[in-house]
């Protein structure tokens, strides 16, 4: 576990209920040399965990906004907000922060943030069982 102080190529931002997908993912990031923030590996216990989210996602250089079957989790929410806000920054600046939706087996299109389907989405079934054990 580290700070978070670092800066990462990667954001993920998920629903618990998605994590065994995403761990499964980022590993497979890991493996191409792409590092990421996760909040269960980057932030520490007893520090304010919002302000290191913020500036986690400030460093970054790309945020990926995992969807799965259960749709967004209330703080992941928060966090999509946070990056596409960094985006809209970025854009008057005429600096490119990508916001990526990823739709995860189970996605439901129809749950599915308005988001995703205005922007160029990625799918990973090819690699992800439909249900993960």
């Amino acid at each position: 576990m580290n700070s978070g102080s670092g800066a990462s190529n990667l954001f993920l931002s998920y629903n618990s209920a998605d994590r065994q997908s995403v761990l499964t993912i980022r590993s497979l990031l890991q493996e191409k040399g792409i590092s990421t923030f996760l909040d269960r590996d980057n932030l520490v216990p007893g520090l304010p965990w919002l302000e290191a989210l913020q500036e986690a996602i400030e460093k970054s250089k790309a945020v990926a906004v995992f969807i799965g079957g259960e749709g967004l989790g209330v703080w992941q929410k928060r966090e999509m907000a946070l990056a596409l806000d960094r985006q809209a920054r970025a854009e008057k600046t005429s600096y490119k922060f990508p916001v990526i939706p990823i739709l995860l087996p189970q996605a439901d299109i129809e749950k599915a943030p308005d988001f995703s389907c205005s922007a160029h989405s990625l799918t990973f079934a090819a690699i992800l069982p439909t249900r993960m054990s």
